[in-house]
């Protein structure tokens, strides 16, 4: 059931997508609670491309966004990874996430991204991580504070006004 991990934590395992996520990933895309803070909800179509482009970009660049998969009952339950962003004409890694609202408030989200950071920093040797949270996304701010990102500055992004916190690889492994 560990469809290959190239992470694992103590409940998840986290590997690439594949298109066989579809059906779980979908459902979770479709849900306009989780996607609120995101880019609204998806349509199966749209689901379908974005995971096809996620495939892809993960093979050219060596990193992307990932699934989420639990340990405990073998679902996917969510999303996560890093995207590419250029903000005030830098160029940035964001560290992103996205979770089925049934893995809310259960720590998932912290697990994750902390695996990642440590992944982004030490085996593909970013220099910096962002995150880029909008202002009324509370749950993510707090794991933003919980995993020590420092806010680095706030402005629209997408038209909506958003706290963009980040981490240096510097500071974090003076930090571990």
């Amino acid at each position: 059931m560990k469809n290959n991990p190239f992470l694992e934590t103590q409940r998840l395992f986290i590997r690439p997508v594949r298109l066989h996520d579809f059906t779980e990933l979908a459902a979770i895309w479709a849900d306009p609670k989780v996607m609120q803070f995101i880019d609204g909800s998806k349509t199966q179509a749209e689901s379908k491309t974005q995971l096809k482009h996620w495939i892809v970009d993960y093979e050219k660049q060596g990193y992307g966004f990932i699934a989420l998969q639990c340990k405990s009952n073998g679902k996917i339950i969510g999303n996560s990874g890093f995207l590419r962003q250029v903000l005030d004409s830098k160029v940035y890694i964001e560290l992103g996430y996205c979770l089925a609202q049934e893995y809310w408030g259960q720590g998932y989200a912290t697990e994750a991204v902390t695996a990642l950071i440590h992944y982004g920093f030490s085996v593909l040797k970013f220099p910096e991580l962002i995150a880029i949270i909008r202002e009324e996304n509370l749950a993510s701010l707090q794991v933003a504070n919980k995993i020590g990102l420092r806010l680095l500055k706030i402005m629209a992004v997408d038209g909506q006004r958003s706290k963009i916190f980040h981490i240096l690889r510097g500071d974090y492994e003076n930090s571990s």
